[in-house]
């Protein structure tokens, strides 16, 4: 479940969420260009939604034999629509923009997390 409270945009939001496997992303830290998210996922969304709740599903592929591994998952929300040639996996959050990590409580096969966003 990601949340945030942000203020109401005429022109759309776009809410991004990206998985990484254990070590590959510390608690809090944004990811450099080399580091790949394992799954990823954009969608459209609006304040009233992220401030309810928004739920996502994600395809979390077992990598290295990490099958227990418990993912790290980052999730922002910047202005904007998704766009099918905007590929999720290679964006990374703008300053300021309302962002938040988690660590799963699940393993690869039952990824979830509760993500807070708040103004970074």
């Amino acid at each position: 479940m990601i949340r945030a409270d942000v203020s109401d945009h005429a022109d759309g939001l776009r809410l991004v969420v990206h998985s990484y496997l254990p070590g590959q992303l510390a608690n809090g830290t944004l990811p450099n260009a080399s580091q790949k998210p394992v799954a990823s996922s954009q969608r459209a969304v609006t304040a009233d939604e992220l401030r309810r709740g928004v739920v996502v599903d994600m395809v979390q592929p077992a990598s290295n034999g990490e099958h227990a591994a418990k993912p790290m998952v980052m999730a922002w929300v910047e202005r904007g629509r998704p766009n099918l040639d905007y590929d999720a996996r290679l964006a990374r959050p703008l300053p300021g923009v309302p962002r938040g990590c988690a660590r799963s409580r699940g393993s690869n096969a039952d990824l979830s997390a509760s993500v807070l966003l708040q103004a970074s």
